[in-house]
């Protein structure tokens, strides 16, 4: 991620300045035109400190009184586009981390090779609110061997986490595990074939993508599941039966005691892929913040550079009467309209971005690639955003309030 997010972050600074360009300074510049937002305000009779403040932001301005309204933007809406984009790929992230169901571990624990009188004491533990027996035998599918399953029911309710398509109801129907589905070069709808011991074949369906729990040293995500007749006709061993179970508590370590001894119980373990993503750490929390240092410190440097190169309007202002309460909701008004449209923008596209990015990372991995939509988490970020932009408002706006009005007419 890092080698990917480090050429985007350095081509967004790239991007930033070319649409900034340098500010001129012209002797005899020609008129601006009232900017459209700010008259539209106006003739909504809205106060004169959201009127002038949209104006200010909006309208860079010519000659001496130019400030960079473009790259201001530009940067400020990236800066959101990037913190909302990793905001929406950490959450998935973390969700898939502290969530087993979604690479493979639909069960709490899993009890392999098991004899039908320990499958009936496993039903009838009291902290058992589900159970689902599955059979397990090598298949070959195309050109290799791998580890086949077959279920109790069409649809468990302990089984694989299916990531795509549903599960095998019909004849030669196949669930492929999402990375042999790759390795294979199939999706939903295609097809491949099954090799008996004896090397008579069948066309099988491929109608979902999945995967399972992370055993026998198979690699992750590379068996399959079939039909429980499927399953015997194509197993080239005989097959062993094994059950996995939802526990109330969740509690798989103490289920494992109660049944030590007894039986061989498998618990939840997170297979090289999921383990390669946790190890992202706080990184892209790092990315996060310095796309945000990046956008406060040009929104800050706007909001001098404004102040100081209409500080003859805003001195004329005051001498005809604003206070400076009016003042301070002038360039406040002048933060919120330029953060606002960071917003507007920042925010859809930084979901749209976060959740391609995190599905492109979640089918590297052979997980479930729906991404999380953090509504709180971006709420807080909205409510954040404003007022920092408030807060970096605050030090230019004491400075246009505090100097009297006389001194900068009298400077022009």
């Amino acid at each position: 991620m890092l080698a990917l997010a480090l050429p985007v972050v350095a081509g967004l600074l790239v991007l930033v300045a070319l649409v900034s360009g340098p500010t001129r300074l012209r002797r005899h510049a020609p008129p601006l035109r009232t900017n459209a937002v700010a008259a539209r305000l106006a003739a909504a009779g809205a106060p004169p400190t959201a009127v002038v403040g949209t104006r200010m932001a909006l309208q860079a301005g010519r000659g001496r009184t130019a400030v960079p309204v473009r790259s201001t933007l530009v940067a400020t809406t990236l800066g959101v586009f990037g913190l909302v984009a990793v905001l929406v790929f950490v959450s998935s992230l973390d969700r898939l981390i502290d969530t087993p169901a979604r690479w493979g571990w639909v069960a709490d624990a899993q009890v392999v090779d098991t004899r039908p009188e320990l499958t009936a004491r496993i039903g009838r533990d009291p902290q058992v609110a589900a159970l689902s027996e599955y059979d397990e035998a090598p298949v070959q599918v195309e050109d290799r061997v791998l580890t086949g399953e077959s279920f109790d029911a069409p649809t468990p309710a302990v089984g694989w986490t299916i990531v795509d398509g549903t599960v095998p109801t019909g004849v030669n129907e196949i669930v492929l595990g999402t990375r042999l589905a790759r390795d294979l070069g199939r999706g939903i709808g295609d097809t491949v074939d099954l090799r008996r011991q004896g090397g008579a074949t069948a066309t099988f369906t491929v109608v979902g993508l999945g995967a399972g729990p992370n055993l026998n040293n198979q690699q992750f995500a590379g068996g399959a599941i079939l039909r429980p007749e499927d399953l015997e006709r194509f197993a080239r061993s005989q097959p062993f039966t094994g059950v996995r179970v939802s526990l109330r508590d969740g509690d798989g370590a103490a289920f494992a005691r109660r049944f030590i001894g007894d039986a061989e119980v498998s618990l939840p373990e997170r297979p090289p892929d999921v383990d390669n993503l946790a190890q992202l750490g706080a990184l892209p929390w790092l990315l996060a913040l310095f796309l945000a240092a990046i956008g406060l410190t040009v929104l800050a440097n706007f909001l001098v550079t404004t102040v100081r190169r209409r500080r003859r309007d805003l001195d004329t202002l005051r001498a005809m009467g604003f206070v400076p309460r009016q003042v301070h909701a002038l360039v406040g008004t002048v933060a919120l309209v330029t953060i606002g449209v960071g917003l507007v923008i920042g925010v859809p596209l930084g979901i749209a971005a976060g959740r391609l990015t995190w599905q492109l990372t979640a089918r590297s991995a052979y997980v479930a690639i729906d991404a999380r939509f953090p509504l709180l988490a971006l709420l807080v970020f909205v409510a954040a955003t404003v007022a920092a932009a408030l807060l970096a408002a605050a030090w230019p706006a004491w400075r246009a309030a505090r100097d009297p009005a006389a001194a900068g007419l009298r400077d022009e």
